[in-house]
């Protein structure tokens, strides 16, 4: 059996044959579970690094008190507008590769856990980058209510 100890690390029971063979049951269905949480995790890798990549420009620029929250960002009413730039800019830098660029990565990254039938659609779509145009993205420079 899997249990999980302090520190989320995985001890697998193999003192027999019986018990390795309920751990890799246990296993197959922890995969699943993996792959259902994928894209939600997907989803809130970009909003961390993000946000690590807004903190990393506040303290580049000197500004050093400020408090965030998942996707909310306070700063002192003088950094507002540098904020304001800051969030805009850097999720331009984030978001402007496609999205089939950053899945791409992800079901490489994964591709050990994932079904042969999943990669083998997967490969037979060709679900690879296209040659978006990239020029959309630009406009959250502009945007008047991306940060309020």
């Amino acid at each position: 059996r899997i249990t999980v100890e302090s520190g989320n690390q995985m001890k697998l029971n193999v003192s027999s044959t019986k018990e390795f063979n309920e751990t890799i049951s246990e296993m197959r269905e922890l995969s699943d579970e993996i792959i259902l949480g994928m894209v939600p995790n997907f989803i809130h890798s970009f909003d961390a690094v993000h946000m690590q990549k807004v903190i990393l420009s506040l303290e580049k620029e000197g500004i050093k008190d400020f408090w965030a929250v998942h996707d909310s960002f306070g700063v002192h009413a003088c950094h507002i507008d540098d904020l304001r730039r800051i969030v805009k800019q850097t999720f331009v830098d984030l978001h402007k590769e496609p999205l089939e660029h950053h899945l791409k990565k992800i079901i490489d990254l994964n591709s050990d856990i994932l079904s042969a039938d999943f990669l083998a659609n997967y490969k037979e779509q060709n679900i690879l980058p296209q040659n978006h145009p990239k020029e959309w993205i630009n406009d959250v420079l502009e945007a008047e209510f991306l940060i309020s």
